[in-house]
């Protein structure tokens, strides 16, 4: 049996949409999170507020660094 890390539920929605993104692309990630939810959340503008500030180099970078950060972490 593989045992997975537990994940806050911060950490696993941040690893869950970067894992949906790398996938789905950003598009048809947000596509699929607006279908499967029962509430009235706006995930277009949650994009808009998370990252209106940065450049898709930062988010990149972002993303880049916490990967290795994830895959430097023991199990």
């Amino acid at each position: 049996m593989k045992l997975y890390k537990q994940y806050s539920d911060n950490e696993l929605r941040q690893v869950a949409l970067i894992i949906l993104t790398q996938h789905l692309g950003h598009a048809n990630a947000l596509r699929f999170l607006s279908l499967n939810q029962a509430s009235d959340v706006d995930y277009m503008n949650i994009r808009h507020e998370l990252f209106e500030e940065l450049s898709a180099k930062e988010i990149y970078n972002n993303a880049a660094e916490f990967w290795q950060k994830r895959n430097n972490m023991p199990s």
